[in-house]
């Protein structure tokens, strides 16, 4: 494990930059003299030993004790800033750097292997820079220097800063032991890393040196050093906690006093100007204002400011903050994804975007500000029945309700799963951070997949008006991902699946495991072949909405004039064809059931039915399709005309375990009406039958590829053109 001391540690940004490199490391000691950061600190890394003393008051044979691998320093910038006397190292704020440079580094015998530094633009013309790199040349050091800007990684604010990441030359690891040397090399992809992303670009006075706010945003935009193209660069609109906060509004006096010197953005800005520890104090060079829908002005929440710098969105000011002591803190801070050089994350997203649903701009995920529309969330129905499985037997269940088709809810089926304790956010996102899961198609059908650890910052933190839904029918035959069928057992109620007959590789997709942000879910559809489905809910709450087998295919479907590039959004539906189900001119027979579904229920979807399902705020789900004795004729009906290969080797494995069942296909009347075929309910990333097709679409296709299929697994990829989908039960 790392050792890592944060020196100068303010809020933590050094720390929760480290988190984002995947390193096992241990901060053994993070130094200030700001008791209110190092309270901040405190609560957000309680484990961390928190030192509220100087620098230059730690004697050598304490760093000699400590055997640090990595140092991570954000010195004072008061003494390098435009604004301030820039008195350099007159500066008394620069004593604990020098005693640092001058009497620490020089006879430290185990030297740290990485030093990484962050300060402000301009720090680079002073004498203490001098310093520090006559220092690390004297004791061997490599090192790389930057000037970088969150706006040169798509992330809309202007904070020029200088970064300088040193490591320590081959020749001198005689000094460390070979496990010392062993923990050293994780770091190593942290600096192999930047020399990539940046390897030629040792920062130039002349080129760089440029003034922040909106003279950057200019300059970066033809610097080679742009990470992020201008159409993937993120919105104002992405770091918001609410559009509207009138805690934050200015009075008109403060308007008349300050606005003609302010900087003032929207929701759908790309930039805003760098915020300092003045924030809310002055108006002029402090930081952007944001104007919200209604037209108020107000300022950024502390919280915001924290998210604009990429803090985690955990973390935290305590209560005994001041909202003017937390602008203070964050004005001294730094941005905690530009430190740590990785652009994969908002990369990640924005291609994955791209991706699911290429038909979209980046600026049209957020273009009808669903996000604000809380009425869509809003659902004062509830009419499902609810039964209690304590009180009814399988036998009973089958033939009150599966049987006669009736969809129901069941209370206290699934209460002794695991999943309960073990599907948590926190515990997903540890023990499968760096695993990909599926969260849409791309145009060629082949799956979209993002980290875990990725995908629970953006479902947490989104605003689009329609998420990306992770959706994962592969997680059975993947080694770590299986894991998670230890979490839970089939339900007795549904434990007879005769597609089991025919083989996992050979039956369709049948089972999701999935993770749905809010207003996230599925299009209008009907389950594949005939199945029937259950749906168990482990938090999270889903609203559904569910239709007779007979109701008309148009009366249900949104149309391209009704949404030209979102027509098959669950989301979608609820805006458009939600407020027609409740017209008194719609057809009763066709009438809406509504239902709401809460944790630790499980809805019960016969097969036929029309269902479209909208995510009230971040669930975590298991779902699965199955066929039973009760729906094969249905289901047999309709292998038999859309899987005419699967369905010989389905009667040749039920000769065999169920020749009561063989018998009965011989008496079915396959071209008889059996009610509309299952529907696909979208080709993007929220829909739930990304791994889905019509009951018509030709099986030839999908056996032929059977090789390739089990190849791709491997990958990490599965090549399933989008028409030959098979719709799920969300």
């Amino acid at each position: 494990m790392l050792r890592v001391i944060e020196l100068f540690s303010g809020i933590g940004g050094m720390h929760c930059a480290l988190d984002l490199v995947d390193l096992n490391y241990e901060i053994i000691a993070a130094i200030d003299i700001n008791p209110t950061a190092n309270l901040v600190y405190a609560s957000n890394f309680p484990d961390v030993p928190v030192m509220n003393r100087t620098i230059e008051g730690i004697p050598l044979n304490q760093w000699e004790k400590w055997h640090a691998d990595i140092w991570l320093m954000s010195p004072p910038c008061q003494p390098f800033t435009r604004q301030g006397k820039q008195e350099d190292l007159n500066d008394r704020r620069t004593i604990g750097f020098v005693y640092l440079m001058k009497t620490i580094l020089p006879q430290l015998q185990s030297k740290p292997k990485y030093i990484l530094l962050e300060n402000v633009s301009g720090f680079e013309y002073s004498q203490a820079h001098q310093l520090l790199l006559n220092t690390l040349e004297s004791h061997n050091y490599n090192y790389q220097q930057y000037l970088l800007s969150p706006i040169q990684f798509g992330i809309p604010n202007s904070r020029l800063r200088y970064y300088l990441i040193a490591k320590q030359e081959e020749k001198l690891l005689d000094i460390h032991s070979s496990s010392i040397q062993t923990r050293i090399s994780n770091f190593e992809r942290l600096y192999e890393k930047i020399r990539q992303q940046f390897p030629s670009k040792e920062f130039s006075f002349e080129e760089n040196s440029f003034h922040e706010n909106d003279q950057i945003t200019d300059k970066c935009s033809h610097s080679s050093e742009i990470l992020i193209q201008s159409n993937q660069s993120m919105l104002i609109n992405d770091f918001l906690i609410s559009n509207e906060n009138s805690d934050f509004e200015l009075d008109e006096k403060q308007l008349k006093r300050g606005l003609h010197v302010c900087d003032v953005i929207t929701c759908h800005a790309k930039r805003s100007f760098c915020f300092t520890k003045s924030y809310g104090k002055y108006f002029e060079g402090t930081g952007s204002l944001f104007r919200t829908l209604s037209n108020r002005i107000r300022y950024f929440t502390p919280k915001e400011i924290a998210n604009l710098h990429c803090f985690p969105l955990n973390y935290h000011f305590p209560e005994q903050i001041t909202i003017r002591q937390a602008y203070s803190l964050l004005g001294n801070s730094l941005n905690v994804f530009v430190i740590n050089m990785n652009s994969r994350t908002l990369k990640r997203l924005s291609n994955v975007r791209l991706k699911a649903r290429s038909e979209l701009q980046s600026d049209e995920w957020q273009q009808n500000n669903l996000y604000y529309d809380r009425n869509i969330l809003i659902c004062n129905k509830d009419q499902l029945e609810r039964i209690d499985a304590r009180n009814i037997t399988r036998e009973d269940f089958i033939e009150k309700y599966e049987r006669p088709a009736k969809p129901v809810i069941i209370q206290h089926l699934i209460d002794d799963w695991p999943a309960f304790d073990k599907w948590t956010v926190e515990k997903l996102g540890k023990k499968y951070r760096n695993q990909r899961f599926k969260v849409g198609e791309d145009d060629d059908g082949r799956s979209v997949k993002l980290k875990m650890k990725y995908f629970l910052d953006y479902a947490l933190n989104n605003h689009d008006d329609s998420p990306l839904y992770l959706f994962e029918s592969s997680f059975g035959e993947h080694p770590k991902k299986r894991r998670l069928l230890d979490d839970y057992d089939v339900p007795d109620y549904f434990s007879e699946d005769l597609f089991h007959l025919v083989g996992e590789h050979r039956r369709p997709p049948y089972r999701w495991w999935c993770i749905g942000p809010q207003r996230s879910g599925t299009g209008i559809h009907i389950d594949p072949l005939g199945t029937s489905a259950w749906n168990a809910l482990i938090s999270g709450h889903k609203r559904w909405c569910i239709f007779p087998p007979s109701t008309p295919r148009h009366l249900l479907k949104p149309t391209s004039a009704d949404s030209p590039k979102s027509k098959d959004e669950g989301i979608t539906w609820f805006k458009v064809i939600y407020p027609r189900t409740q017209l008194s001119t719609w057809p009763k027979e066709y009438a809406c059931i509504e239902a709401i579904q809460h944790p630790g229920e499980v809805m019960f979807a016969p097969g036929g039915y029309w269902h479209v399902v909208l995510n009230l705020d971040l669930t975590i789900a298991v779902t699965q399709n199955f066929c039973s004795s009760v729906n094969f004729p249905a289901v047999w009906t309709r292998v038999i005309h859309s899987r005419p290969k699967m369905s010989k080797k389905f009667l040749e494995s039920l000769k065999r375990r169920r020749p009561d069942l063989a018998r009965l296909t011989e008496k079915i009347d396959t071209n008889a009406d059996t009610g509309p075929r299952s529907d696909t309910s979208s080709s993007s990333s929220s829909s739930a039958s990304d791994d889905s097709s019509s009951d018509s679409a030709d099986e030839s296709d999908n056996e032929s590829k059977s090789t390739i299929d089990q190849q791709s697994l491997g990958q990490g990829d599965e090549p399933v053109a989008k028409k030959q989908r098979i719709s799920s039960l969300q």
